[in-house]
């Protein structure tokens, strides 16, 4: 289990600024001493928590994590979560209207 304590401590250490970023593998291996697919799922949602609670975590695939209280970087990582979550939307939209159909009858669900 990574705690969100554990990433703010190596991001504020090791990973401040643009330049300092390091990907989610990297980190967790740092944190953890080991890679593994559940542990860069905890990672991540550790940075989830750290977001939420206001800490400047930046970061997008280009850059990797990073801490940062710039606010360019700020912007660019909320106009990067952003983005990734109108995409989100834009694929539930069709979804919706495809369950509607299905259940007013209208559509097979599974053709």
């Amino acid at each position: 289990m990574i705690h969100p304590d554990d990433v703010l401590r190596a991001l504020r250490a090791r990973h401040k600024g643009r330049l300092a970023g390091v990907t989610a593998n990297a980190l967790t291996v740092e944190i953890t001493g080991r890679a593994n697919p559940a542990a860069v799922r905890a990672l991540r949602s550790a940075i989830e928590d750290l977001r939420r609670a206001g800490e400047p975590v930046c970061g997008k695939p280009q850059t990797g994590y990073y801490y940062s209280d710039q606010p360019q970087d700020i912007e660019e990582t909320i106009n990067f979560l952003r983005q990734r979550a109108m995409t989100t939307l834009v694929q539930i939209k069709p979804l919706e209207r495809r369950l509607a159909s299905a259940r007013r009858g209208q559509l097979a669900l599974f053709t």
